[in-house]
């Protein structure tokens, strides 16, 4: 199962079967190839953290840890930037990112040309790319829903 980062902001976060907060953020690894855990908050209350080696469980309807969430450490969320295919063309921003429940590892990076486009639904997605070091994602190609769904389910098989 593939999940979007932005569909996991609200998620009830679980541990030992009680509910310890929701998640408020999604965070990415500094090289942008994997989750590296979720800002945690429960009501008013400060943010808490869980790192990726935490979570036990990445559901459709919930985040389960292995282990009582900890205080937040200062952390840099890595935002990438404009996405560029290999011919130099710039494709748009970075808009979300998709990862895989069972590695947390980013499988795909949404990509739109400007709000206007992606409250239109024109969206496009890039299931390999590159990390550059000034933010910016240097795509190989990039795919339809149809696609990427097509792609994601073979990798899912294999």
């Amino acid at each position: 199962m593939h999940i979007s980062l932005s569909r996991m902001v609200g998620m009830p976060v679980m541990y030992e079967n009680r509910q310890v907060g929701c998640v408020e953020s999604a965070m990415v690894d500094a090289r942008g190839l994997r989750l590296d855990g979720v800002v945690i908050r429960k009501g008013i209350g400060a943010a808490r953290w869980a790192d990726s080696a935490q979570i036990m469980q990445l559901c459709s309807r919930c985040v389960l840890l292995e282990s009582q969430p900890v205080r937040m450490p200062p952390k840099a969320q890595m935002h990438p930037g404009r996405v560029f295919l290999s011919s130099g063309a710039c494709a748009g921003d970075v808009t979300d990112a998709f990862l895989s429940s069972r590695t947390l590892r980013i499988s795909a990076l949404e990509v739109c040309q400007g709000p206007l486009y992606r409250l239109v639904g024109q969206r496009a997605y890039a299931a390999q790319f590159q990390l550059q070091e000034d933010g910016n994602v240097v795509a190989q190609e990039l795919l339809s829903w149809a696609q990427l769904v097509r792609q994601l389910g073979e990798e899912d098989d294999g």
